[in-house]
């Protein structure tokens, strides 16, 4: 059904709450990535554009900015609720840097995308789940189900790993693609039987009565957000990538430990809970230093050789790189000159 037709199908028939909501969602998707889109084209005086998703262990950035550290002047950023959204509008070029999951910048690499990781964010030790209610307890239940997820963001690495463990594979469930607000709700009301998501929808899932199946700290492959830059940007606008690095290192220790510090207030706005339930959440999260992203850079190092592992909904590598390229995709450079 074409989105007119929904539209029109919702006014005559009285639409109840349920599917107004759906589409809501769905119309502001559609508009976060027609205005990442409609974004003017990079010129070498305009500010960096950066992509934020709604993800704790990235709110360095917005910390940051509260407190005058990545000036608007210099920086853009786009504050976007979905990763599907962050990975749209880095994709088409819409924006230069982007935090995104390892699988995607796996994804971008495999499609010829000229881009950089400039920085380990950090790693989920639970704060990415499979959800599920009473009538799923174990990951041998989900064969035969629907499970829901958000594409580009941890539902494949988490799921893949999780039936693989379990002896089964992704073609024993249906996939099911969903908005990630859309997420809890089609939990509840049964049009799933479960789902991969990760903070603050995990904890409004389980305050309604589901619980984690499995979460992202039985991960044999850990679940990374990386800032993946376009490579033009490294010659264009290398003094605002130092800073944003900088920026990041500089309120990580405040954001990790959720102080009550200057700009933690507009973070708790933008995940709606209190500092205390913030600390919670962050307590599954490790935001990595400078000394452990240089760690990770190191082609040889275990680390990596972990990032190379991920597999896609199909089993295969998302990170097949050609073994005269190394660690080409890496740039360690930003990181060594975001001295404090």
């Amino acid at each position: 059904m074409s989105l007119r037709a929904y539209v029109l199908a919702c006014i005559s028939m009285k639409a109840s709450a349920r599917p107004v909501k759906r589409l809501m969602a769905l119309l502001m998707s559609i508009a976060l990535v027609v205005i990442a889109g409609s974004l003017p084209e990079r010129t070498h005086d305009m500010p960096l554009r950066v992509a934020v998703g709604l993800w704790p262990g990235s709110e360095t950035f917005m910390m940051a900015r509260e407190r005058g550290l990545l000036p608007e002047s210099r920086f853009t950023f786009l504050e976007a609720t979905w990763s599907s959204v962050s990975y749209r509008a880095f994709d088409s070029g819409a924006v230069d840097a982007a935090v995104l999951t390892g699988a995607s910048v796996g994804s971008l690499l495999e499609s010829g995308k000229n881009v950089r990781v400039i920085c380990f964010m950090d790693e989920s030790r639970g704060a990415d789940a499979i959800v599920t209610l009473e009538d799923v307890r174990t990951i041998t239940d989900l064969k035969g189900k629907r499970v829901g997820f958000a594409p580009h963001g941890p539902g494949i690495h988490l799921l893949s790993e999780a039936l693989v463990a379990a002896g089964l594979k992704m073609d024993d469930v249906e996939e099911v693609s969903l908005l990630p607000p859309e997420i809890p709700g089609a939990l509840m009301r049964g049009e799933v039987s479960a789902v991969v998501t990760g903070e603050p929808w995990i904890r409004e899932m389980v305050a309604g009565g589901a619980h984690v199946l499995i979460d992202s700290s039985d991960l044999k492959i850990p679940g990374l957000r990386m800032l993946v830059v376009h490579e033009r940007a490294l010659t264009e606008q290398r003094e605002e990538l130092v800073d944003l690095v900088r920026a990041h290192f500089a309120v990580a220790p405040a954001l990790q430990a959720a102080e009550d510090v200057e700009g933690i207030d507009v973070v708790l706005l933008r995940h709606r809970i209190s500092r205390k339930e913030f600390a919670e959440v962050m307590s599954n999260i490790r935001i990595f230093d400078r000394d452990e992203n240089i760690a990770f850079m190191n082609e040889s190092s275990a680390a990596m050789a972990d990032i190379l592992k991920l597999v896609d909904a199909e089993g295969k590598p998302v990170w097949n790189r050609p073994a005269d390229q190394g660690n080409e995709w890496i740039e360690g450079s930003i990181i060594n000159e975001a001295t404090p």
